[in-house]
């Protein structure tokens, strides 16, 4: 009987304590980063892996650490700035952890260090900054001045020239182990912001504000790899297979332009025009990328068999004047080298150059 009256009282107490099983899936970044993550990485396609051990092995007394480089002995140089006291320092991290101010520059900040392949140190200072050679025992000398307004990143080719990207001008310097230095690439944007070297010498460039991952090779010819959403590539690197890895900043305000176009084809041989012919004029990179015609522009050449040709810039844009200048026209059945040619600005949505040899660049 007590057993009976036990039944009830258990049943109900089951029907208390019963829940409903729920399923759920995370599989999305945004799912993840709602949440706490400890000890793992999250990656942009929502993917979770154990993340990297971190240790602490400096801590410094100036505000910002802008640059780190590491010699072939492991050591590690920092430098930065934001003191506010008008000098910029260095700071030396032995292998053992044992760290101390290395150098002191004239400058607000440091946003380049480079070591060459005899671990040899050089900084840059900014603004209106120089490139300095430092010494062992932490003293400086001027190594090349640009002469522009930042210096924001460095490299060493094999041949032991450094490479040095600027701003306000977007300019990229070759110096040569003897200090002696010249513009090695126009970027043609306001900073070339970021700066790192291949395996097959050829600069990989940051730039702002247009965000471009630029490759340059040995030779000085640049196209872009990469049209980014950000507005400044502050950071680039490049691991042992070639991949290429960027950091970015600051998200564009107006339309992001189309990409430029990758390395061209060669060009086709041009046509030649019989007496009294019409040319359609086409506009295209002087490095033979396809040609895209103007909208019904003409130009009638003064004497027959002449050529058209279409001057740009390297990075493949249009170049522009504002004058409008005719010279003679010559046959020419190889290259417009051979001879002076009709030259006018055509102004229908574009702008574009039919040169003399003496135009084309």
């Amino acid at each position: 009987m007590k057993i009976l009256r036990l039944l009830p009282v258990a049943f109900a107490i089951a029907s208390c304590l019963a829940v409903e099983t729920r399923f759920w899936e995370h599989g999305d970044r945004a799912d993840f980063e709602k949440g706490t993550l400890t000890h793992l990485s999250l990656r942009s396609d929502g993917r979770l892996y154990l993340a990297p051990e971190f240790h602490e092995v400096f801590d410094s007394s100036t505000p910002y650490l802008w640059s780190v480089a590491s010699d072939s002995k492991g050591n590690l140089y920092t430098a930065g700035g934001g003191s506010g006291s008008g000098t910029a320092k260095i700071f030396r991290v032995d292998s053992g952890g044992k760290s101390r101010m290395f150098a002191e520059l004239d400058g607000v900040d440091i946003h380049a260090l480079a070591l060459d392949a005899k671990d040899q140190l050089y900084a840059a200072t900014d603004p209106d900054g120089k490139v300095y050679k430092i010494a062992s025992d932490g003293k400086a000398r001027v190594f090349f001045d640009p002469h522009q307004k930042y210096i924001w990143a460095m490299a060493f080719s094999k041949a032991g020239d450094l490479f040095v990207a600027t701003g306000e001008h977007g300019e990229i310097y070759r110096v040569a182990p003897d200090g002696a230095g010249s513009v090695f690439f126009k970027t043609e944007e306001t900073h070339a912001r970021s700066l790192v070297m291949d395996a097959q010498d050829n600069l990989v460039v940051g730039t702002e504000p247009s965000g471009l991952i630029l490759r340059v090779s040995p030779a000085g010819q640049g196209f872009v790899l990469y049209q980014s959403p950000k507005r400044e590539i502050t950071a680039v690197a490049v691991d042992s297979t070639g991949a290429i890895y960027a950091a970015g900043a600051g998200n564009k305000t107006g339309p992001i332009p189309s990409p430029l176009p990758p390395p061209p084809p060669p060009a086709p041989a041009p046509t030649a025009v019989p007496a009294g012919g019409n040319v359609t004029v086409l506009a295209g990179s002087g490095g033979g990328a396809a040609l895209q015609p103007l909208r019904s522009r003409n130009l009638r050449p003064r004497s027959p068999g002449a050529r058209m040709f279409i001057a740009s810039t390297p990075m493949g844009r249009p170049a522009k004047s504002g004058r409008t200048r005719r010279t003679s026209c010559t046959p020419s059945r190889s290259t417009p080298s051979e001879g002076p040619y009709w030259e006018r600005e055509i102004a229908d949505g574009s702008t574009a150059w039919i040169p003399t040899p003496s135009a084309r660049s």
